[in-house]
């Protein structure tokens, strides 16, 4: 895997985004670079409320994959990858602004503290499971993120999420707890958020690519499948499907750096290089 896509060693570091510690961010950067790099955050998934930023010590080795995708190489240096807080969703309706803006205080982090050349220019997402949920809200709803850090970002990986919510479905409980009320939820879920995106959004939408493993639950991939013709609809543009083969809903990220199981990442490393230093929405 490092001989195909150009492995470079990272450090890692937290920092506290806000007084929270659901604010804890873990930034993985490049020893040194001479070239300005993108930045990739991951917002990891755990159904909302489970699910950690890293593997305990006895797990450490197969923690360290999560840094891969920040160390691939390309054209313009390194990509920053960041595992991003989960308190983002709009709770009562939006109390959230883009004030809090989690890119810009991970940009300011990173580049006040280390000497390094930041492509703020080029910014990439990815979310899984829940995580998936939570960074296409972002996207998604009008005032979470300011306009000058939406045009930044040039796309987005929504990897195992879901983007319509059932009031009888498993999640009920704990999504009216972080909403709010269930009126909320409805609200404010991805798909309904996406059936509202307001034309000034829309034409600068960020590149999407939806991934689902395989072997995901029952109806997973129809149902990503039927979100991407949503996207397609709203965009006016292609969304990419790619089916994580022999994967499980949470085998692709223990998969990394294990020489089997890979080739998600892989593609998702060449669909971001293709984007670095891209317009948004082309």
């Amino acid at each position: 895997m490092a001989t195909r896509i150009g492995i470079r060693y990272a450090f890692d570091s937290s920092c506290l985004a806000g007084a929270l510690i659901h604010g804890q961010l873990d930034v993985y950067y490049p020893s040194e670079t001479h070239e300005s790099f993108p930045v990739l955050f991951f917002v990891y998934g755990g159904g909302f409320i489970l699910g950690n930023r890293k593997f305990t010590a006895r797990r450490a080795p197969i923690c360290q994959p999560r840094s891969l995708l920040c160390q691939t190489r390309d054209p313009n240096g390194n990509t920053g990858l960041s595992p991003a807080p989960r308190s983002t969703l709009p709770r009562a309706h939006g109390r959230r602004t883009g004030r809090d803006g989690l890119g810009s205080r991970y940009a300011n982090q990173v580049t006040s503290e280390r000497n390094l050349k930041v492509d703020l220019d080029s910014i990439f997402m990815m979310g899984h499971s829940a995580g998936a949920t939570i960074a296409s809200t972002l996207l998604l709803h009008p005032t979470l993120l300011p306009a000058p850090l939406r045009a930044r970002i040039r796309g987005i990986n929504l990897a195992g999420g879901e983007y319509k919510q059932r009031r009888d479905g498993v999640m009920a409980g704990i999504l009216t707890q972080l909403y709010g009320a269930w009126d909320a939820v409805e609200e404010n879920m991805p798909s309904a958020l996406l059936k509202r995106l307001p034309e000034s959004i829309v034409s600068g939408f960020p590149d999407v690519i939806v991934m689902v493993s395989e072997r995901d639950p029952d109806g997973a991939i129809e149902a990503n499948e039927e979100w991407i013709s949503m996207l397609r609809e709203t965009l006016g543009k292609d969304v990419r499907l790619f089916v994580m083969k022999r994967h499980n809903h949470f085998s692709p990220m223990l998969a990394l750096w294990s020489g089997d199981g890979e080739e998600w990442a892989v593609e998702f490393d060449r669909w971001m290089k293709a984007r670095v230093g891209s317009s948004t929405g082309q």
